[in-house]
């Protein structure tokens, strides 16, 4: 029985605070889904049998200046990475403000609860990690939700938006190509993900080994918030079931963080020989450039050299209790390689105002 269990599981909770972070592209439905958890806190505060919730909900497009139509020109694709320095800025200001909440909250203790929802793209996983920290710092239950949506109707209703709040299609397709799902069984801050598919184009396989973490909202918006239970019970499943990390407090334990020790420094060798090779491709690009100069030349050495470092630097704490095989690791070292490389392009864009192609 639900409410048994709850009730049983809220006398051992071990966090009166829960982070969810969406993850998505534009035209998903990001926005719509968390103003309807707001708007069910009531049901939410049932379901947690308390009578002390707030729900708070930082949407970034609502809290950054920068109008969508000049972010797209300044990041030419309109994501975490190809950004201006003020558009950049303004992502860290928000970031420091959910930061603050957090910390409120959690000096308010028991018996009130908070849920905070972080509305944005979220789609490239150094992005999440810096979340997922924060809430692991502060002892805070960390959910994420990716919300699944084909490129067509994320196409369509980005269409229907007003034209100031339009971010157009070469923007959303390059946001699906460099989309990194969330990966419970390749990183530990990850394992409470679920996805919540919000197209009727995208059918669920029963087969799927991630079937039992996937949900389904029809299309019908009448029907929403009734629908809208099972992932409201997804999230407060991943909240009382919240512990804090307990990794070598056993013999097994300690066996899996030596593995995890020995594959992530194979992480990292290898991480390393593709940076050097993206920062060669950078730099040889940069200088075959029309009108490069031996002064561009050092400043743009001193980019790469910073963005590689600092990209080297979350992959090593993102995979820090990530248990991968060999498989899994290829795959993780694409992701980072792609990343790297528009990482590079749209920082010399910004910073330097260098163009040396298309992201």
């Amino acid at each position: 029985d639900w409410g048994a269990r709850t009730v049983e599981a809220l006398a051992s909770i071990n966090t009166a605070t829960c982070v969810v972070l969406m993850v998505g592209v534009p035209g998903a439905g990001k926005s719509t889904i968390t103003a309807a958890i707001e708007c069910c806190s009531g049901q939410l505060a049932s379901l947690l049998h308390t009578s002390e919730l707030s729900v708070t909900r930082f949407v970034f497009d609502d809290l950054i200046s920068v109008p969508i139509a000049t972010r797209d020109v300044d990041r030419d694709v309109g994501d975490g990475h190809d950004e201006s320095a003020s558009f950049k800025a303004q992502r860290a200001r928000v970031y420091e403000q959910v930061e603050r909440h957090v910390i409120a909250s959690v000096q308010q203790g028991h018996p009130h609860r908070q849920l905070i929802l972080v509305d944005d793209n979220m789609f490239y996983r150094s992005m999440r990690y810096h979340y997922a920290k924060l809430a692991r710092t502060h002892g805070c239950a960390f959910v994420q939700l990716m919300v699944e949506v084909d490129e067509a109707t994320a196409m369509e209703r980005d269409a229907q938006r007003p034209d100031v709040l339009r971010v157009r299609g070469a923007c959303i397709a390059s946001m699906f190509e460099r989309l990194q799902r969330p990966r419970p069984e390749l990183f530990a801050w990850e394992r409470d993900s679920f996805t919540i598919i919000n197209s009727d184009r995208i059918q669920l396989d029963a087969r799927d080994n991630d079937a039992d973490r996937t949900m389904v909202l029809p299309c019908n918006p009448n029907e929403r918030l009734d629908a809208l239970e099972p992932v409201l019970r997804a999230i407060v499943s991943a909240w009382l079931a919240y512990t804090p990390s307990t990794l070598n407090d056993t013999t097994i334990d300690a066996i899996r963080a030596a593995d995890r020790e020995r594959t992530q420094k194979s992480v990292q060798h290898q991480a390393d020989i593709r940076a050097r090779r993206v920062v060669s491709q950078v730099m040889a690009a940069v200088k075959s450039s029309r009108g490069s100069t031996a002064a561009q030349m050092r400043d743009a050495a001193r980019v790469v050299a910073q963005v590689k470092l600092s990209a080297l630097e979350d992959l090593r704490d993102s995979t820090a209790d990530s248990d991968m095989m060999e498989s899994q690791m290829h795959e993780l070292l694409n992701e980072f390689e792609i990343e790297l490389h528009h990482r590079i392009l749209s920082t010399l864009r910004s910073e330097l105002s260098l163009r040396i192609g298309h992201s």
